[in-house]
């Protein structure tokens, strides 16, 4: 994702026809910098503050010279500061494919929030640490975070109190997985040219011819414990 958005931001830089300002003159590693902090919320002088004391960029110039010039940028990356920082928009998933996360349950789609906000949360506070960069929300995100994890933690709960809950919940997990196996499946298929499925038709029949060849039996047992373990059958017993 960070090589897509630095190519953006360098194209962005300098545009044919449009006034060249001092960010057209950043490295990628400069320009995607400033991207992450006005990502995060942070003004355009407070960034021209910090352009001028650490990148020494126009240490003799006003900072409102400076803040002009990044918020002229600014205006012209703002589809990319909108965009989720999972995967680039050229490696997006196809949309005839089902995902994880499509036709969840209140509970699964409380629990994907968390997991988003827990995502977020930490690289704000590893950017802080690394790289200086200043979150203004921080505090505000990390209050959400902790009251979505209590919604959670209720709703969970609450599924374990009433009869096949949680067992729902692990029920409409498998259901969506069997969907999104399936789709991206026949999506594979329907995207393979002729001569390589017939390649790999054959090879999955060898596959499985081996497999029945070579396949061992096995059977659950219980130790002394009570805990489940696989042990082999032998094939006088099979």
């Amino acid at each position: 994702m960070k090589n897509y958005i630095t190519k953006q931001l360098k194209e962005r830089a300098s545009v044919k026809g449009k006034q060249r300002t001092w960010v057209s003159e950043c490295s990628g590693e400069q320009l995607y910098l400033l991207f992450q902090r006005l990502r995060n919320g942070e003004s355009a002088r407070s960034i021209a503050g910090f352009v001028q004391e650490t990148w020494k960029i126009w240490s003799e110039s006003d900072v409102h010279s400076l803040s002009q010039g990044i918020l002229k940028f600014k205006k012209r990356i703002e589809d990319l500061l909108e965009l989720e920082m999972g995967e680039p928009a050229h490696e997006a998933v196809a949309p005839t494919c089902v995902t994880e996360e499509d036709n969840l349950d209140e509970l699964m789609g409380l629990e994907r929030l968390v997991r988003l906000q827990r995502e977020r949360v930490e690289r704000m506070i590893k950017e802080e640490q690394e790289q200086g960069l200043k979150h203004p929300n921080l505090s505000k995100d990390l209050q959400s975070l902790t009251a979505l994890s209590k919604a959670l933690t209720k709703e969970k709960e609450f599924a374990l109190k009433h009869p096949g809950g949680i067992d729902h919940l692990k029920k409409r997990r498998e259901q969506a997985r069997d969907r999104r196996i399936d789709a991206n499946f026949k999506t594979f298929i329907e995207n393979t040219p002729e001569d390589s499925m017939e390649r790999l038709l054959t090879a999955m029949d060898k596959f499985l011819e081996l497999a029945a060849q070579h396949a061992v039996r096995m059977a659950p047992k219980k130790d002394a414990n009570g805990n489940v373990r696989y042990v082999t059958i032998p094939e006088e017993a099979s």
